[in-house]
């Protein structure tokens, strides 16, 4: 499974167990649709239904994936082994955006998933594997992950009890955070949000890139015969031929271009 979206069969995850981004039923033949909407738009039954979901999946254990727990930048001596844990869904969602976030241990000041063109291509595939694994957990096969449109409001009109904690008073200006996009939401929040290995912890993070994918997809549906850069200048871990890390099976950086939201199975309200 190393080649291009469109020219793999229909079966994904690291044993075959699973259907592919944009299919379903027992044989993955059966196409996929569903819509992510906006998160203001959810109903009081919705909104619950979906963070209750998240809960489950912070607090269940998955069967079938565990995750390293002692960061390693060197090899091991002889006397040393791996240690790795029991997690969750959520604490996969986390570790995997951990990981992406480092810096090679080659050297070098971008990682495999930020300040470079995998960006969007990583993101989007990240997120398609957090609903997959959600919707497995927890059995709701109409799980998505909506997204919060942070240029309609000038503060955190979410950051409350009825969405995602105690008031946030802090003003923003939504024209810059429009301009700026991904970057200034991040640093808006402060606190986890704002550091990059742990920022996947805030569960504001996925409705932020859903937001940050939804304008990827307004982009692409203008520019639908865009291709991977190919330069020098783009350092090793982001290339178009180098694996999209850590992700298995393994693909590569350029695995999405240019396939849509709807080849994918979903699109934006």
């Amino acid at each position: 499974m190393y080649g291009k979206f469109f020219e793999e069969d229909n079966f994904d995850s690291y044993d075959c167990s699973r259907c592919k981004f944009g299919y379903k039923g027992d044989n993955c033949t059966e196409r996929q649709h569903y819509v992510r909407r906006e998160i203001l738009s959810l109903s009081p039954e919705e909104r619950t239904r979906y963070i209750d979901n998240l809960h489950k999946a912070k607090f269940s254990r998955s069967e079938r994936y565990v995750i390293l727990i002692v960061d390693r930048d060197k090899p091991l001596n002889k006397n040393e082994t791996l240690k790795f844990e029991n997690a969750s869904v959520y604490d996969l969602f986390v570790w995997v955006h951990y990981y992406a976030g480092k810096a090679p241990a080659g050297g070098g000041q971008r990682n495999a998933a930020h300040q470079g063109p995998a960006f969007p291509f990583w993101h989007r595939n990240y997120l398609l594997f957090m609903e997959r694994e959600v919707r497995e957990i927890t059995g709701d096969e109409n799980f998505f992950i909506p997204y919060w449109d942070w240029t309609k409001t000038d503060y955190c009109n979410i950051c409350n009890n009825d969405f995602f904690g105690a008031r946030f008073d802090l003003k923003m200006e939504s024209r810059t955070f429009s301009a700026a996009m991904h970057n200034l939401v991040h640093d808006y929040f402060n606190g986890t949000m704002s550091d990059v290995p742990i920022a996947a912890n805030d569960p504001l993070f996925m409705l932020h890139h859903a937001m940050i994918d939804k304008i990827y997809e307004a982009w692409l549906l203008k520019h639908p015969d865009m291709k991977y850069p190919i330069d020098d200048a783009i350092p090793p871990i982001q290339q178009h031929d180098a694996f999209m890390r850590p992700f298995i099976p393994p693909v590569l950086n350029d695995y999405l271009v240019g396939v849509t939201a709807e080849a994918l199975g979903y699109r934006y309200e």
